[in-house]
């Protein structure tokens, strides 16, 4: 009898031990998985807030390219004059969005010598967040250019003859720069483009 009491009082320790690194094990199991229910929470507002920050990124970019000028001034009739990156620049504050806020900085350049903004050239600074953690931020900057002609080195609105035919660039033609042309860019033989070469309707190759 004796010896059924201490093998059943053994068997009651080990049970007990055993108990106990479960204990321990269901713990630390709880707490990795809180861990990283926090890190996934945590990347998801991050990428939400990276979202919003291209969205208002994106429809100021919009805004810039189809309409007038002077809705930066609208917005902000009291731009900040700062530097950054050494350069003068006037700082927007554009309408902020839902979870999103807009600043446009605007190079100051000299002129027959009178300061004044460049109307090429503008840096879009956006900062969004997730709506339920606006703690959390997350900001993206782009400078941005607008096209003119004189960034080329020819740019045609038309690629035709006065009676209609194409008009082909050919074999042994160069061209030392950009190449833009509003209509079909036609080429026959091997001409040779010293710069990117872009156009609206379309390439035609002949043969």
């Amino acid at each position: 009898r004796l010896q059924n009491i201490n093998q059943q009082g053994a068997a009651l320790t080990m049970v007990l031990i055993l108990m106990v690194f479960m204990v321990v094990f269901s713990i630390a199991a709880y707490q990795m998985s809180q861990g990283n229910t926090g890190s996934i929470a945590m990347a998801s507002s991050s990428e939400k807030a990276f979202y919003a920050a291209e969205q208002g990124y994106n429809k100021t970019l919009w805004r810039i390219n189809n309409e007038k000028p002077s809705f930066l001034a609208a917005e902000d009739s009291s731009p900040d004059p700062i530097t950054y990156d050494g350069k003068d620049y006037n700082l927007y504050e554009l309408k902020p969005g839902p979870n999103y806020r807009i600043n446009v900085l605007v190079p100051l350049i000299d002129i027959a010598g009178s300061t004044v903004e460049d109307p090429y050239r503008r840096i879009i600074r956006s900062t969004g967040w997730d709506s339920r953690y606006p703690e959390r931020l997350r900001s993206i900057e782009v400078e941005v250019y607008k096209k003119t002609f004189t960034q080329f080195a020819m740019a045609n609105d038309s690629e035709r003859d006065k009676a209609g035919n194409p008009l082909y660039w050919i074999s042994k033609e160069v061209v030392y720069g950009p190449l833009h042309t509003n209509d079909t860019l036609y080429v026959s033989g091997t001409p040779v483009f010293h710069g990117p070469v872009t156009y609206v309707n379309g390439i035609t190759i002949s043969p």
